[in-house]
């Protein structure tokens, strides 16, 4: 599956504004349209086919590439 980023991935901004970090509870901000980043960006979550996948398991640090 690619991971690339496209318009259609992104999360329109009133769903934005009630997503939070499964782990921390932090709200999240989208960074391109393939990854939802912690408010301190110390954790990500990808964006799949339109979908954020919020699963603590999903949970990247920021750094990890």
């Amino acid at each position: 599956m690619s991971s690339t980023s496209s318009i259609a991935d992104a999360i329109e901004p009133r769903i934005l504004e009630i997503l939070r970090c499964p782990v921390t509870g932090s709200a999240l901000t989208q960074r391109g349209g393939a990854l939802l980043v912690v408010a301190d960006e110390t954790i990500r979550y990808p964006i799949q086919h339109g979908v954020p996948k919020l699963l603590a398991d999903a949970a990247e640090p920021e750094g990890k590439l």
